[in-house]
Protein backbone atom coordinates (compact mmCIF):
# COMPACT_ATOMS: atom_id res chain seq x y z
CA UNK A 1 0.00 0.00 0.00
CA UNK A 2 1.25 3.60 -0.91
CA UNK A 3 1.34 5.99 2.07
CA UNK A 4 -0.29 8.99 2.38
CA UNK A 5 2.72 11.14 1.93
CA UNK A 6 3.52 9.50 -1.27
CA UNK A 7 -0.14 10.14 -2.85
CA UNK A 8 0.49 13.68 -2.16
CA UNK A 9 3.77 13.87 -3.54
CA UNK A 10 2.16 12.00 -6.91
CA UNK A 11 -0.92 14.44 -7.11
CA UNK A 12 1.62 17.72 -6.64
CA UNK A 13 3.84 16.32 -9.12
CA UNK A 14 1.06 16.01 -11.50
CA UNK A 15 -0.26 19.04 -10.90
CA UNK A 16 2.87 20.71 -11.45
CA UNK A 17 3.20 19.26 -15.22
CA UNK A 18 5.22 16.12 -14.71
CA UNK A 19 4.31 13.16 -16.91
CA UNK A 20 3.45 9.73 -15.18
CA UNK A 21 6.23 7.72 -16.33
CA UNK A 22 8.56 10.14 -14.55
CA UNK A 23 6.50 10.38 -11.21
CA UNK A 24 6.69 6.26 -11.63
CA UNK A 25 10.76 6.40 -12.03
CA UNK A 26 10.87 9.13 -9.34
CA UNK A 27 8.95 7.60 -6.74
CA UNK A 28 9.56 3.82 -8.14
CA UNK A 29 5.59 3.11 -8.10
CA UNK A 30 4.39 1.56 -10.98
CA UNK A 31 2.52 3.75 -13.90
CA UNK A 32 -0.56 1.68 -12.71
CA UNK A 33 -0.67 3.00 -9.16
CA UNK A 34 0.67 6.40 -10.38
CA UNK A 35 -2.69 6.83 -12.92
CA UNK A 36 -4.93 5.21 -9.95
CA UNK A 37 -3.43 7.65 -7.54
CA UNK A 38 -3.77 10.42 -9.69
CA UNK A 39 -7.52 9.83 -11.21
CA UNK A 40 -9.05 9.46 -7.23
CA UNK A 41 -6.77 12.85 -5.89
CA UNK A 42 -4.79 11.26 -3.97
CA UNK A 43 -7.41 9.72 -1.54
CA UNK A 44 -7.39 6.01 -0.91
CA UNK A 45 -10.52 4.63 -2.36
CA UNK A 46 -12.98 2.91 -0.32
CA UNK A 47 -13.07 -0.47 -1.50
CA UNK A 48 -15.12 -3.63 -0.21
CA UNK A 49 -14.88 -7.36 -1.15
CA UNK A 50 -17.08 -8.76 -3.56
CA UNK A 51 -16.03 -11.97 -3.73
CA UNK A 52 -15.82 -12.65 0.21
CA UNK A 53 -17.94 -15.52 0.87
CA UNK A 54 -20.45 -15.44 3.44
CA UNK A 55 -22.32 -18.66 5.21
CA UNK A 56 -25.11 -18.19 7.71
CA UNK A 57 -23.81 -19.82 10.86
CA UNK A 58 -26.86 -21.76 11.93
CA UNK A 59 -26.51 -23.12 8.42
CA UNK A 60 -23.15 -24.30 9.30
CA UNK A 61 -23.83 -25.18 12.37
CA UNK A 62 -26.89 -27.53 11.09
CA UNK A 63 -24.45 -29.10 8.44
CA UNK A 64 -21.58 -29.64 10.95
CA UNK A 65 -24.09 -31.77 13.15
CA UNK A 66 -25.65 -34.07 10.59
CA UNK A 67 -22.23 -34.48 9.05
CA UNK A 68 -20.85 -36.02 12.90
CA UNK A 69 -18.51 -32.92 12.32
CA UNK A 70 -16.56 -34.44 9.29
CA UNK A 71 -15.61 -30.99 7.56
CA UNK A 72 -15.05 -32.59 4.17
CA UNK A 73 -18.61 -33.73 4.35
CA UNK A 74 -19.72 -30.38 5.14
CA UNK A 75 -17.73 -29.00 2.14
CA UNK A 76 -19.69 -31.38 0.32
CA UNK A 77 -22.66 -30.63 0.99
CA UNK A 78 -22.42 -26.84 0.41
CA UNK A 79 -21.14 -27.24 -2.80
CA UNK A 80 -23.59 -29.88 -4.02
CA UNK A 81 -26.62 -28.94 -2.36
CA UNK A 82 -26.37 -25.12 -1.39
CA UNK A 83 -24.92 -24.43 -4.25
CA UNK A 84 -21.69 -22.46 -1.99
CA UNK A 85 -18.39 -22.72 -4.09
CA UNK A 86 -16.07 -22.73 -0.53
CA UNK A 87 -12.48 -23.64 -0.47
CA UNK A 88 -11.77 -26.07 2.02
CA UNK A 89 -8.83 -24.24 4.47
CA UNK A 90 -11.58 -21.44 4.04
CA UNK A 91 -14.68 -23.41 5.53
CA UNK A 92 -11.82 -25.15 7.82
CA UNK A 93 -11.33 -21.27 9.32
CA UNK A 94 -15.02 -20.59 9.72
CA UNK A 95 -16.02 -23.78 11.47
CA UNK A 96 -12.45 -23.74 13.45
CA UNK A 97 -11.44 -20.46 13.74
CA UNK A 98 -8.24 -21.48 16.43
CA UNK A 99 -7.47 -24.30 14.39
CA UNK A 100 -4.26 -23.61 12.60
CA UNK A 101 -4.39 -23.58 8.36
CA UNK A 102 -1.25 -25.74 8.57
CA UNK A 103 -1.75 -28.45 10.66
CA UNK A 104 1.32 -30.47 11.40
CA UNK A 105 3.65 -27.32 12.03
CA UNK A 106 6.95 -28.36 13.91
CA UNK A 107 6.83 -26.35 17.69
CA UNK A 108 10.06 -25.98 19.50
CA UNK A 109 8.21 -23.11 21.65
CA UNK A 110 7.11 -24.94 25.02
CA UNK A 111 3.93 -21.82 25.28
CA UNK A 112 2.95 -23.20 21.96
CA UNK A 113 1.95 -26.77 23.25
CA UNK A 114 -0.90 -27.81 24.57
CA UNK A 115 -1.04 -27.60 28.63
CA UNK A 116 -0.15 -31.39 29.87
CA UNK A 117 1.71 -32.72 26.86
CA UNK A 118 5.25 -33.71 26.96
CA UNK A 119 8.34 -31.21 25.35
CA UNK A 120 10.10 -34.55 25.06
CA UNK A 121 13.20 -32.71 27.09
CA UNK A 122 13.16 -29.74 25.12
CA UNK A 123 13.36 -31.14 21.53
CA UNK A 124 10.86 -30.06 18.61
CA UNK A 125 8.04 -32.18 19.24
CA UNK A 126 5.50 -31.91 16.23
CA UNK A 127 2.51 -31.70 17.62
CA UNK A 128 -1.04 -32.72 15.08
CA UNK A 129 -4.45 -32.27 16.31
CA UNK A 130 -6.26 -36.20 15.20
CA UNK A 131 -9.42 -35.13 17.77
CA UNK A 132 -12.89 -34.95 16.83
CA UNK A 133 -12.80 -31.36 16.57
CA UNK A 134 -12.34 -29.89 20.03
CA UNK A 135 -8.69 -30.07 19.59
CA UNK A 136 -7.98 -32.00 22.80
CA UNK A 137 -6.83 -35.13 21.41
CA UNK A 138 -2.90 -34.73 19.94
CA UNK A 139 -0.06 -37.57 18.66
CA UNK A 140 3.32 -36.40 19.13
CA UNK A 141 5.72 -37.40 15.91
CA UNK A 142 8.26 -40.07 18.23
CA UNK A 143 5.24 -42.36 18.11
CA UNK A 144 3.97 -41.49 21.54
CA UNK A 145 0.19 -40.80 21.78
CA UNK A 146 -1.87 -39.77 24.49
CA UNK A 147 -5.35 -37.79 24.40
CA UNK A 148 -5.79 -34.85 27.25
Amino acid sequence: MIGPDKRKAIVILHEEGMGLREISRRLKVSRKAVTDIIKHGGAVPNTVRKDKIEVEPDLLRKLHAECEGRIQRVHEKLTEEEGINIGYSTLVRMIHPETPVHPGVVSTIPEARPAGVPSNGGAGVEISNHGDGDGRAYRCVVSESWSL
